[in-house]
């Protein structure tokens, strides 16, 4: 849906860090943060009052 993109910076600051991947792969860390649409949706449900503010 993309909500979700890898994050490019290579620091992250540890509020903004969304998610990662689980802790069986073996690579360098990647980490998640919402897109813009992401942003978006999280902001209207809380509008909505559907998640907690």
């Amino acid at each position: 849906m993309g909500l979700l993109e890898e994050a490019q910076a290579k620091i992250i600051k540890f509020s903004e860090r969304r998610s990662k991947p689980k802790k069986e792969t073996r690579t360098h860390h990647k980490y998640y943060a919402l897109s813009r649409m992401g942003e978006l949706a999280v902001r209207e449900l809380k509008r909505h009052g559907v998640i907690p503010r």
